[in-house]
């Protein structure tokens, strides 16, 4: 289960594996994506009867995962966890950006959350999702 890219999926199949997508909005606040995924989770191992997955995740895929599993209760349903360039302490470089940022070009990112909500995403929210640090 997780994020995954290329062909990984593929050859996760063909050597037997189940692969599943977390699902969660990749542009929301870590801790409603951790909620999400931590639901994706459950169905998952209700359906299949599994007691646990292996989750691959990519980026911020990896902070979801981790909010999940400490913060969602998810961690008896979790064998493992694989990270992928994820950014466990935060972005200092984003960071630095964004605190230089003129409050047009934010103002330019908040249409970036608006087009988001067009296409599905609840909660977008570009600045809090990706670049704050967090404590997982």
């Amino acid at each position: 289960m997780g994020v995954f890219w290329g062909r990984i999926p593929k050859e996760l199949r063909r050597n037997g594996a189940t692969a599943y997508y977390g699902q969660q909005q990749s542009a929301a606040v870590v801790e409603g994506s951790g909620k999400e995924l931590a639901e994706r989770i459950r169905q998952i191992v209700e359906t299949t009867g599994c007691e646990k997955v292996n989750i691959i995740a990519h980026s911020k895929g990896g902070l979801d995962s981790r909010a999940a599993i400490a913060h969602c209760g998810m961690a008896p349903y979790v064998a493992t966890l694989t990270t992928i360039n994820t950014p466990h302490r935060g972005c200092i470089f984003a960071e630095y950006l964004l605190g230089k940022v003129p409050q047009a070009a934010r103002l330019k990112i908040a249409a970036y959350n608006a087009a988001m909500k067009q296409v599905d995403a609840l909660n977008p929210d570009f600045l809090a999702a990706d670049w704050k640090r967090r404590g997982y």
